[in-house]
């Protein structure tokens, strides 16, 4: 069995940095009365949906979490605004399939909510951020972009050694059939994001184990 399959880190797999965790946190609780749009800032694969859903349960006030749709804006007209509510939306890059005049009208929505006392809190790549504030300037002050931050050389070999157990009778800090070197190559090559990383190791593990 190649460990290395499923390239999305699992439930499991936690690979969040929990002072990162409780800093945003807490940066949420304070610009609540701002009326803020906060939006966690990352490339395909670092782990914005994870972080979205750690934040989501230390975070003491009203909340709901939403997935997006086609259908969000709607939803959003007629959602009940309550003081200090907030709303968490993942998966926000899928917007890229709206075209701008429905992309217009979700802004909106956001705004709307914003200017009601409440506080979105979502994540998304660089581009998909950048056409929100295009099609909607009126964002742009309310809005906070926090970067997501990368896996570090200990926090991604943690990652491969669990996975590399997944296979093993006997777990260990064994990294073979790699050698440390060329683990810390791939994972200089990868900048920290743990898909791409896993990506890189499957085809190489399938490799390694027919040489066996």
């Amino acid at each position: 069995m190649n460990p290395f399959v499923h390239i999305v880190p699992r439930e499991d797999e936690d690979l969040v940095n929990e002072s990162f965790i409780k800093e945003v946190a807490e940066s949420i609780k304070r610009t609540i009365k701002d009326k803020r749009l906060i939006i966690l800032v990352g490339e395909p694969g670092l782990g914005k949906s994870h972080y979205l859903k750690r934040i989501y349960d230390r975070l003491r006030t009203k909340k709901d979490f939403l997935f997006f749709n086609e259908t969000l804006a709607k939803k959003l007209q007629n959602y009940v605004k309550v003081k200090n509510k907030s709303i968490f939306i993942d998966n926000l890059d899928l917007s890229k399939g709206l075209n701008d005049e429905r992309f217009f009208e979700l802004t909106e929505e956001f705004k709307n909510i914003l200017d009601a006392g409440m506080i979105i809190i979502t994540a998304a790549t660089k581009e998909t951020v950048k056409r929100l504030l295009k099609i909607n300037p009126l964002l742009r002050p309310k809005t906070k972009r926090i970067k997501i931050p990368r896996l570090t050389y200990e926090e991604a070999m943690d990652l491969i050694i669990k996975r590399l157990n997944e296979a093993r009778k006997t777990k260990s800090d064994d990294v073979s059939p790699f050698t440390k070197k060329e683990l810390k190559k791939i994972i200089s090559k990868c900048n920290g994001n743990p898909r791409m990383i896993l990506m890189l190791l499957g085809p190489l593990y399938e490799m390694r184990m027919l040489e066996l």
